[in-house]
C-alpha cells in the first residue's frame, strides 16, 4: 500500500533559485581540457555540501541543495588569461595551495576532493529547444533554468573536505 504524497510540497525545479550567499562547496573533479574555441582551459565540477536544505525564494518550500553540481570554466584564452590568473591565485590562496601553476600543464588532481566555503550566484536562463526556440511551459511562459556561478572562493573548509 502506497503512501498518500502531497504533490503541492514537492519543489517543481530540480535546481532551486539559490540567493548571492555563502554556501560550501567541494570540488569533485578538475579536468584540463579545451573550449570549443580550442583555448586551454580547466573545467572543476563542484558539489553543494552544505547548507543540507534551504528555503526556495520563489515557493517558499524547503528544498535539498546538497549534492547539486555546478562546472566553473577556467578560460586560458587571449581574452581571459588576466582574470583567470587572478581567479586561480584567489583559489590557490582560499584553499591553501601552492603560489605556483603550470598553465600548460596544471596539477588537476590537487584540487578533487578539497571544500571550500564559496559566494554562488544564480543566473536564470532560458531553456531552448534544438532549433534555438524557447521551451514554454503550461502558461506558455519560457522555462528558465537556474545556472549556478561560483563568484568567489572565501576559505577552505576542512569540515566537508574528503
Amino acid at each position: 500500500k502506497m503512501a498518500i504524497i502531497n504533490l503541492d510540497e514537492i519543489a517543481d525545479s530540480v535546481r532551486p533559485y539559490l540567493k548571492k550567499d555563502t554556501y560550501t562547496a567541494r570540488i569533485l573533479s578538475a579536468e584540463f581540457t579545451q573550449s570549443k574555441a580550442g583555448a586551454p582551459m580547466v573545467v572543476m565540477q563542484w558539489e553543494l555540501a552544505a547548507p543540507e536544505a534551504i528555503e526556495d525564494g520563489m515557493s517558499g518550500k524547503t528544498v535539498r541543495i546538497a549534492g547539486l553540481q555546478f562546472r566553473d570554466y577556467l578560460s586560458f584564452s587571449e581574452k581571459a588569461k588576466e582574470f583567470t590568473f587572478r581567479r586561480i591565485k584567489a583559489l590557490h590562496k582560499a584553499l591553501e595551495l601552492t603560489p605556483e601553476f603550470d598553465d600548460e600543464d596544471p596539477d588537476v588532481a590537487q584540487y578533487a576532493g578539497l571544500a571550500a566555503d564559496v559566494t554562488i550566484e544564480t543566473e536564470q536562463q532560458a531553456q531552448t529547444n534544438d532549433d534555438g526556440t524557447p521551451v514554454l511551459d503550461a502558461n506558455g511562459d519560457p522555462v528558465m533554468n537556474n545556472n549556478y556561478r561560483l563568484k568567489r572562493v572565501l576559505r577552505l573548509n576542512t569540515e566537508h573536505t574528503l
